[in-house]
């Protein structure tokens, strides 16, 4: 399907000075590529198996939603809003038969931000009730309307449909960029849209706020000068060269399926002893659980539960590991052997590849790392994010 002229023209996104902007169905596009390409290299295995979806099935869905998610913007109070910065594209919509009020006439226009209004016309189209709420949520946060959000349409009619006279041009409109979403996702009706389970509803939340936010940095996807219109053969470059510039992290990939004192050797660079060598035998023969480890300090508790995690992440397809501890006097001890068993990792089993090294992400609690660990990550050719995390005070919630 073909869009028409008025929602190749149609405004998604604009510069403050009006030079630039985003056709509408550019930034929903530059979204889906970039969902895609988080399902296909950066999800780890597990958390896609746990969708309990085909990875095709799930990956139409995507689509479907990223293009969708900002189709709240097809609404006379958003045109409004973001025609008052683009008044050539103004002149053009109304050329094309879509005459927009001034914003001052929208007196209720905060009460249909986006996405909320992309929830309800979704609704309103029968696309199911837990589809129509992701894209609800797509700026973090759930509507709390929820199923009840059809109601907006009619309590706010102006701000969907502008007038009785022009109520049948927006649903036009509206109905046409659904159609092209769900022939480019692949579906032929809203009906094949499944219903997914809540775990996967969240996950799919996580992603869409994830990819839009990538999709809407101006370094990754730039916006394009008023004078311009862009087409989709601008794909897949456009997306090759964001996605090249953002250079995620892939999931860690660790290869030990299965544990023996020479593998431990090779990782540690010394043998098991008989409490290491107890808990890889338990973790060899189950696939799951909780492993509980007491022992006396100078024991090896690191050394095993680093063997353990590898071999649990490489019979479950887990994309990495959180290892906590409960001070930053205990942290900064443990940190060094951390890095030890990182770089004895194998090129194929690396955390992931950043560059020309490894990269990790460092999480602080009221406190900062100490200089020498920064040192040590750079001249062991490590990479480090260091990133400080402040519990909230009772006076600041």
């Amino acid at each position: 399907m073909v869009l028409s002229d008025l929602l190749m023209q149609y405004p998604g996104k604009a510069s403050i000075n009006g030079e630039k902007w985003l056709p509408l169905w550019m930034h929903g596009m530059d979204t889906t590529e970039i969902m895609k390409r988080l399902l296909k290299n950066w999800l780890p295995r597990q958390i896609l198996s746990a969708c309990n979806i085909e990875c095709c099935e799930l990956e139409k869905l995507s689509c479907f939603i990223a293009l969708v998610h900002d189709i709240g913007k097809l609404t006379p109070a958003f045109a409004a809003r973001i025609l008052a910065h683009l008044p050539e594209k103004k002149m053009k919509l109304e050329r094309c038969g879509l005459p927009v009020d001034a914003l001052k006439c929208y007196s209720d226009a905060g009460q249909t931000p986006h996405a909320k209004a992309g929830e309800a016309v979704l609704l309103s189209y029968g696309i199911p009730a837990g589809i129509a709420a992701i894209v609800g949520a797509h700026h973090g946060k759930p509507q709390e309307s929820g199923r009840q959000g059809i109601k907006n349409l009619n309590a706010y009619a102006k701000n969907y449909y502008e007038s009785d006279h022009m109520r049948e041009a927006w649903e036009s409109l509206r109905k046409d960029f659904l159609s092209w979403a769900l022939t480019k996702a692949g579906y032929e009706t809203a009906d094949e849209i499944p219903e997914p389970k809540q775990p996967t509803q969240v996950l799919l939340t996580g992603l869409l706020v994830m990819a839009d936010w990538i999709a809407s940095n101006e370094s990754y996807f730039p916006y394009i000068s008023c004078e311009e219109n862009a087409d989709e053969g601008e794909y897949p470059a456009r997306t090759d060269f964001a996605w090249g510039k953002l250079h995620l992290p892939e999931p860690w990939s660790p290869l030990s399926f299965a544990m023996d004192d020479y593998a431990f050797a090779e990782i540690f660079g010394f043998s098991p002893n008989s409490v290491q060598t107890m808990v890889i035998n338990a973790v060899n023969e189950e696939s799951s659980g909780l492993f509980i480890l007491e022992a006396q300090m100078g024991v090896g508790k690191t050394e095993a539960a680093l063997a353990a995690a590898e071999v649990l992440a490489s019979k479950n397809g887990s994309g990495g590991i959180f290892f906590g501890l409960p001070t930053q006097a205990t942290a900064n001890g443990i940190f060094p052997r951390l890095l030890n068993w990182a770089e004895n990792q194998t090129q194929d089993a690396q955390l992931a590849t950043k560059n020309t090294g490894r990269f990790f992400t460092v999480h602080q609690l009221c406190a900062r790392m100490e200089n020498r660990m920064s040192i040590s990550l750079f001249t062991r050719g490590l990479m480090v994010e260091s990133r400080r995390c402040c519990p909230i005070s009772s006076s600041a919630r």
